[in-house]
C-alpha cells in the first residue's frame, strides 16, 4: 500500500491518516527506559520503538512533505491493547484545520483521554516533568512516581 505518490491528488487528513497507520503497522512497540528518543533512522532500522520514537518519526515524517509538526508528551487514558500511561505523540498544522493530533503508536487521533503536558518543536525541549532538588546527597536512595488517568 502506498502512501503517496508524487503528482497524486489526495485528500491531507487521508494522507496524515495513512502515514498514522502505516508507522503503526510498520514497527513493533518496544517499551525503553533508556532517556531521549531514537533517531528515525535508527527507528526504521530496528523496526521497533517506543511511543517516543513513533512520535518523532511521524513529525519528521510530516516535515518531509512540508508540514509543520511539534512533539507532545504528557499521558494517556489506557485502554485495551494501548501502550504506557506516560506517552508520546505528535501534532502537525494542517492549514484551514490548525494542530491537529495523531497517535501512531496507537494508530488513532489524539482525543479526550489524550492529556498533554509540554508541546515542543523539538523532542529535547519537551518533558513530561521536570524539577531539582537542593540538599544533602544521601537524603533518599530513590524515588518512584506514579500517574493514572481517569475520565472524570
Amino acid at each position: 500500500m502506498d502512501i503517496y505518490r508524487p503528482g497524486q491528488i489526495i485528500d491531507t487528513s487521508e494522507l496524515l491518516n495513512k502515514l498514522n497507520t502505516r508507522i503503526y503497522d510498520s514497527f513493533q512497540y518496544l517499551r525503553r527506559e533508556e532517556p531521549g528518543v531514537q533517531l528515525p533512522c535508527r527507528t526504521l532500522a530496528l523496526g521497533t520503538g517506543s511511543c517516543r520514537d513513533y512520535a518523532v518519526f511521524m513529525m519528521e515524517a510530516a516535515r518531509h512533505w512540508g508540514f509543520g509538526s511539534r512533539f507532545i508528551t504528557g499521558y494517556i487514558q489506557m485502554g485495551k491493547g494501548q501502550h504506557g500511561a506516560t506517552h508520546a505523540w505528535t501534532e502537525i498544522y494542517i492549514p484551514g484545520a490548525g494542530w491537529r493530533g495523531f497517535d501512531p503508536t496507537n494508530n488513532k487521533l489524539v482525543g479526550t483521554e489524550h492529556v498533554s503536558v509540554a508541546v515542543a518543536r523539538e523532542q529535547d525541549e519537551a518533558s513530561p516533568l521536570s524539577g531539582s532538588w537542593q540538599g544533602p546527597q544521601d537524603a533518599w536512595d530513590r524515588m518512584e512516581v506514579s500517574v493514572q488517568v481517569v475520565a472524570l
